[in-house]
């Protein structure tokens, strides 16, 4: 479960909301509505730990870990697009990284030779040995072609990019997932999404949307 108690963001001497008290309770979906400038995107980013809040209290349950969709379409732009759903488990993908480089080196130091004793148990237990199946069936499920994952990012349009991260923030079984800034016009097929979504049933998803139509699609 995630709650708030009593949050309340100020700039200056703007205050933009106060006093936000609520629970997501796992098994539920949730919209969050209103216009432009309403604090929805600025709620989600203290939700997700991105900004620090005026004042208040944000809890995340015991074994819950938190996800968001990320609104920065450019911020993966030099890493291929598998790369980048990736780095939706921070910790896998740093073992990943780490594990390349050592067996990419022709000599190694005893220090790392020591290391590689251990890192490939380490990233079996993170599931280093099924991420790249995993990250496949979440793109396959939002519409990619095999062909296209080792390609970077900067092929792709906003909305398809959009896609990506979107799976980025599914990647590996992610218990709860904060949905920001998505709507119609991002060119994402909402039965895409929730086909590629569908088996994390077990996770409230939160979307945070400008647009009712939208919201009524994920309903």
């Amino acid at each position: 479960m995630i709650s708030t108690s009593n949050i309340s963001m100020r700039f200056g001497q703007t205050t933009l909301f106060e006093d936000v008290s609520v629970k997501f309770v796992p098994g539920n979906r949730y919209g969050l509505i209103g216009a432009n400038g309403s604090g929805k995107s600025t709620f989600m980013k203290i939700l997700t730990g991105q900004l620090d809040q005026t004042e208040g209290q944000v809890s995340v349950g015991h074994g819950c870990t938190l996800g968001y969709l990320r609104q920065d379409h450019s911020a993966f732009d030099d890493q291929s697009i598998i790369d980048t759903v990736y780095t939706g488990n921070p910790a896998l993908w740093k073992l990943h990284c780490e594990r390349e480089y050592l067996y990419s080196k022709d000599e190694l130091t005893d220090e790392e030779n020591d290391r590689c004793s251990h890192i490939e148990e380490e990233f079996g237990d993170a599931g280093g040995y099924t991420m790249e199946s995993e990250a496949a069936r979440l793109l396959i499920g939002l519409g990619f072609a095999e062909d296209l994952f080792e390609q970077k990012m900067t092929v792709l349009q906003g909305g398809f990019k959009l896609r990506v991260l979107l799976a980025q923030a599914l990647f590996f079984y992610l218990p709860s997932c904060v949905w920001t800034g998505l709507n119609q016009n991002a060119g994402v097929d909402s039965d895409n999404i929730m086909d590629a979504a569908g088996s994390f049933q077990s996770a409230p998803i939160h979307p945070c949307l400008d647009e009712p139509y939208t919201v009524g699609k994920f309903s």
